[in-house]
């Protein structure tokens, strides 16, 4: 016979019937989604059990388990002459086979070593570290603590998928596509229509820049340069081999102080 009965309250229902003996009714304890309460009345039979009466009703859904806890005492003292009674000794018995059974439920409620595993093992817990977790050493033949900080696994978690979605995202990259794209919507959106022709003519491109034909400008197509700029101003320029009318480039060549004076007077 069981030392529990659980049920699952309705919303309506306020008796629950247990059917194993109790002793005194302090050795009854009821819970409601697994927490004590005292919201109840109590009525016992020594034979059939008895009955726990809320006095406000479980809610519906809810999870309701009457348990019995026996005080762990004697109950009976036997007289070293004299009659021994036959009720005093079953009583004695019933209230130790009750504790054993107790004792029994619970430690079907605990982790267990199986009875096939080897006798060596080593199953005293290590002192508690916070955030580590239980773990078989090495040898698999010891319960340790883990080295890492079980809270940080799911930051270093959420970062792994984070990378693994940007190496999506690049796999995914077409890098041939992006010149087009690009210039494409700063056109678009940025350049009126009516002077897109005109920026293309004044940098020496006939048409819509493209990976392929960015390769061939050299910047000898530049018009509109303004002439006031200072002698000795440095600009960068992307070209490839050719600098714009009245430039140099600064790479160190030999020019000639007469024909070149105002850049002389500057430096």
């Amino acid at each position: 016979m069981s030392n529990r009965v659980d049920y699952i309250a309705d919303g309506q229902q306020s008796e629950f019937n247990f059917t194993f003996r109790i002793f005194d009714n302090n050795d009854i304890t009821v819970y409601v989604d697994s927490i004590v309460t005292n919201d109840y009345t109590l009525t016992r039979d020594d034979v059939i059990g008895g009955k726990v009466i809320f006095i406000t009703p479980p809610s519906d859904n809810s999870k309701v388990a009457i348990v019995r806890r026996t005080n762990i005492q004697r109950t009976a003292f036997y007289p070293n002459t004299g009659e021994l009674r036959s009720s005093i000794l079953n009583e004695e018995n019933d209230h130790i086979y009750a504790i054993l059974q107790e004792h029994d439920s619970d430690l079907n409620r605990v982790l267990k070593q199986s009875a096939a595993s080897s006798d060596s093992l080593i199953l005293d817990l290590p002192d508690p570290q916070a955030g580590r977790a239980l773990i078989w050493n090495n040898d698999g033949s010891q319960l340790i603590n883990s080295d890492v900080n079980i809270s940080n696994i799911g930051d270093a978690s959420a970062a792994a998928q984070r990378a693994e979605e940007a190496a999506e995202r690049a796999a995914q990259y077409d890098p041939s596509q992006k010149l087009d794209k690009d210039f494409s919507n700063y056109q678009s959106v940025i350049i009126d229509a009516s002077i897109q022709s005109h920026i293309r003519a004044n940098i020496g491109l006939g048409v819509l820049a493209t990976k392929d034909n960015l390769s061939g400008l050299d910047g000898s197509g530049l018009t509109g340069i303004p002439s006031d700029i200072p002698a000795g101003t440095i600009f960068w320029w992307s070209g490839s081999s050719m600098a714009p009318d009245g430039y140099l480039k600064c790479n160190g060549a030999l020019i000639s102080r007469a024909d070149y004076a105002d850049l002389y007077s500057a430096i």
